[in-house]
């Protein structure tokens, strides 16, 4: 019965106390906003890469047809790892930049206030 009761403060608590950081994060002009995932992590795309690069590897002990095929797949794999590559890296610096802005303008927005005041 204590556990229960404990609990029951612990999480009335935490509720409340969650509700009044909101509340004066909203005051302050703070809106969190949790961080997006990700479509797929780096290490996927590192996979990838490996795998490319073993298939390009078996295409050049290959020979013919299968080669042909090989050199095709993993050249379309590489096109496709140079791509997202990009994409990750672009990505980065646009939240890089926008994460400067937002402070940038948080601290003009928090030191303007006490200059009016």
């Amino acid at each position: 019965m204590l556990g229960i009761f404990v609990f029951y403060v612990f999480d009335k608590w935490s509720t409340e106390f969650a509700g009044r950081v909101h509340a004066i994060e909203k005051k302050l002009g703070i809106e969190y906003q949790p961080p997006q995932r990700k479509k797929s992590a780096w290490w996927n795309l590192l996979a990838w890469f490996v795998l490319a690069v073993y298939i390009l590897g078996k295409s050049f002990q290959a020979e013919g047809l299968l080669a042909l095929v090989g050199f095709a797949l993993s050249g379309f794999m590489l096109l496709l790892c140079a791509f997202c590559a990009y994409s990750f890296i672009d990505e980065a610096i646009r939240d890089y930049w926008r994460k400067k802005r937002e402070r940038q303008e948080w601290i003009d927005k928090v030191f303007n206030k006490e200059l009016d005041c």
